[in-house]
């Protein structure tokens, strides 16, 4: 048998196929219930959610209910009894401008905080499937060099026996033998990077994933059917990036609640009013002529206008036109630095697009090569280090275009993330090309 055949059947022992359980898509699923990161947005929400509550409180009825009991004497007029009674009262708040402009501020910060938690989603897709193919192209890295190991192996076995029968020098063997040491190193490198990987990947997950994730590819004879460019120009997608992209949607919901906050302060100069309903029974039990049974009922209305309060509403509301400045500063920040962004990720993808494909022709022109380069060394018009240099070629081609692929799904993730489409069913789109060839 000769390397080359050899070779491919390794190389179809050394890939199985994905575990069912651990695809793209089935982690991310899994991880959404324990990523802290992810959580905490939800908690945030949740938060808020009770807070607007609170706020919305205000406007509805407020009752209390109050009970007294007491025991009085005096000893020189001989006067002694006890007296109880109870008061219940109901106040509801007819107007009050900045309660209801608090309330109004809240319902944008309950956006706010379900914006944020989309983007913690698209966040947490972005780096699980960061983290999923630093998995895949170590163990590409740690695949091939083991690959390349055993080849060595068995070229070093071939070269040995060529001495021994006096066919080659005695430098063929160590070039091999050096070629080998340098694969063997190469796979314990590999080997740890690939343990390094599994740790960053369970870092968000929170769960063990080691041994699982590695997918078949025909290297052989790539189809590349994943391999497309975005059909839209940059300005399309740009476009969408403006109307659909959350971390600007944030900062113009920031702007947002800045001038909420400015009308909320500057609502502080009116006036409030409420309205009252209050009933009080007493009863007093001693040998007075106030013993007896009261009853009082009342209904009011009650207009409170702070006139002055030392300088603290001007300030207030000069500090909520600054912050409202702020936030204008901060979205034209965001809007241009989503401009950059977007073209950066549309430009990768155009510029991988064409780096794969040249990847791809390179691994078919390098296979022909080492078919070539191994038949003559056969004939003996090849030394072993034109067969170990192109035999490296070979390996390099199928290593960079295995990884090529991982980087493009990955800046295609990143460029959905950008115009705002980032979604599972986007995330399940990329999971299932891992599959194809």
């Amino acid at each position: 048998m000769t390397i080359l055949i050899w070779f491919f059947c390794w190389g179809l022992l050394l890939m199985p196929t994905a575990h069912a359980g651990e695809t793209l898509l089935i982690i991310y699923q899994q991880a959404k219930a324990f990523n802290p990161s992810l959580q905490s947005a939800k908690m945030d929400y949740l938060s808020r959610e009770q807070a607007r509550k609170q706020i919305k409180a205000l406007q509805k009825p407020n009752v209390n209910l109050g009970v007294n009991y007491s025991y009085a004497w005096d000893v020189a007029d001989d006067v002694n009894g006890d007296n109880q009674g109870y008061q219940l009262s109901a106040k509801q708040a007819l107007f009050n401008r900045p309660d209801d402009l608090q309330l109004q501020q809240m319902d944008t910060q309950m956006t706010e905080a379900k914006v944020a938690l989309a983007l913690a989603e698209q966040e947490l897709m972005l780096r699980l499937a960061s983290r999923y193919f630093d998995v895949l192209s170590a163990q590409a890295d740690l695949t091939f060099s083991h690959s390349a190991q055993q080849v060595a192996k068995r070229q070093l076995a071939q070269t040995e026996q060529q001495l021994a029968v006096g066919l080659i020098a005695i430098t063929q063997v160590h070039e091999s033998k050096a070629y080998l040491d340098q694969s063997t190193a190469d796979e314990i490198q590999d080997q740890a990077l690939v343990d390094n990987a599994y740790e960053a990947l369970s870092e968000e997950t929170g769960r063990d994933h080691q041994g699982l994730l590695v997918y078949p590819d025909l290297l052989d004879s790539p189809q590349a059917k994943w391999l497309q460019k975005p059909v839209q120009s940059v300005e399309k997608w740009t476009q969408k990036a403006m109307e659909h992209n959350l971390p600007l949607h944030l900062a113009q919901l920031a702007l947002q609640n800045a001038l909420q906050e400015i009308k909320r302060h500057r609502s502080k100069r009116l006036p409030t009013l409420d309205l009252l309903a209050q009933h009080a029974y007493s009863e007093a039990d001693n040998n007075t002529l106030s013993s007896g049974y009261h009853h009082d009922n009342s209904l009011s209305l009650q207009l409170n206008w702070q006139l002055y309060s030392g300088g603290a509403v001007t300030a207030q509301i000069t500090q909520a036109e600054q912050e409202h400045e702020k936030a204008l500063f901060l979205l034209e920040k965001q809007q241009r630095l989503l401009k950059r962004q977007l073209r950066q990720a549309y430009l990768s993808i155009v510029s991988t697009t064409a780096q794969t494909q040249a990847l791809q022709q390179a691994l078919l022109s390098t296979e022909t090569a080492y078919q070539a380069v191994k038949a003559e060394f056969d004939v003996g018009t090849r030394t072993t280090v034109d067969v170990l240099n192109a035999q490296r070629d070979f390996l390099n081609a199928q290593r960079n275009f295995r990884k090529a692929k991982y980087r493009f799904l990955l800046e295609t993730l990143n460029l959905k993330q950008a115009a705002g489409l980032l979604t599972e069913d986007a995330l399940a789109e990329v999971s299932a090309s891992l599959f194809d060839s």
